[in-house]
């Protein structure tokens, strides 16, 4: 049956004092079972947090390679989505940059770079989640939606996009190699 918000935090706040206690919250934490823990991870990403139990995902029941074939179906759908198209982005915004005289030292390069990173993250997110629908016939994939994510995803990826021409610039200039720059630069999300 239903799940009453209220009577789960009464369950959990032993000392009924109405905020719950560190050692209250690992204690309730410790009872739940990894299958909790993964239907509290699908609200989240869903950004549902009410239990429903005429909307119970399919997934509850899902072994561990089961969990993990999925994780890595949505890893590689990620990159090829999202990943990929960035690159392709910036790479073609920094051959465009210094086709127009920009020079990789400037912020007008990174910021040129940075515009194509987004421009193909946005593009890339929006293309794949309408070629999924169209091929999966998944009605359930808002195509608008998604296009709003892309753009949302793009907006950040502005800021990484931009951001790593001028952290490479700081490395190089602080006597870092290649491989030095790349593990720093992959290591700080960039």
């Amino acid at each position: 049956g239903e799940v009453d918000p209220e009577e789960v935090f009464a369950a959990i706040d032993t000392n009924k004092d109405g905020v719950l206690q560190k050692e209250e919250f690992l204690r309730a934490v410790e009872m739940l079972h990894y299958q909790d823990l993964l239907k509290i991870s699908k609200a989240i990403a869903r950004n549902e947090l009410s239990y429903e139990t005429e909307h119970a995902s399919a997934h509850e029941a899902e072994s561990f390679g089961q969990l993990m074939a999925r994780r890595i179906q949505v890893t590689a759908e990620v990159a090829v989505s999202k990943l990929f198209p960035a690159g392709f982005g910036w790479q073609t915004a920094a051959t465009f940059a210094e086709g127009a005289g920009m020079d990789a030292a400037n912020m007008d390069f990174a910021l040129a770079t940075g515009l194509g990173d987004g421009l193909g993250v946005a593009l890339g997110h929006t293309a794949w989640m309408a070629g999924k629908k169209m091929i999966t016939g998944d009605e359930e994939i808002d195509v608008t939606a998604q296009a709003q994510t892309g753009i949302f995803l793009g907006s950040a990826a502005v800021c990484s996009g931009g951001a790593w021409q001028p952290f490479v610039n700081t490395l190089q200039a602080a006597g870092f190699g290649f491989n030095s720059s790349l593990v720093l630069t992959a290591g700080c999300g960039t």
